[in-house]
């Protein structure tokens, strides 16, 4: 059901941050460029490169979008990913969801 998604979501996000604290540094490293690889055009299936390329320009980035993602990722530190972490699960720039069922009340609300 919608609120039993909602509560695992919130579930997920409520042990983030400790679970991203958890990691020690090498076990950050190889995750971080784990998902860094990910995002080579020349190691990502056709169908995907042009999906992530095409989503890039819709959003108003230039073609070397991957590379530069990339470099974004690497430059993560664990302390900034924690607070991002931190943050949402604080919603501390709100919260949104869409749904195909009905809304499941509090705290949620329909949006008008």
């Amino acid at each position: 059901t919608v609120t039993e998604i909602l509560q695992h979501i919130a579930q997920f996000l409520e042990h983030l941050p400790e679970q991203l604290q958890a990691l020690d540094e090498p076990s950050w490293n190889d995750q971080q460029q784990a998902l860094a690889q990910q995002l080579q055009p020349a190691t990502l299936p056709l169908d995907q490169a042009m999906e992530l390329l095409w989503q890039a320009k819709l959003a108003g980035h230039s073609s070397d979008y991957l590379p530069q993602l990339q470099g974004c990722i690497e430059a993560l530190t664990p302390a900034i990913v924690i607070q991002a972490a931190r943050q949402l699960r604080e919603a501390a720039g709100g919260c949104s969801a869409l749904a195909n069922r009905p809304c499941p009340g509090t705290p949620w609300q329909v949006a008008e």
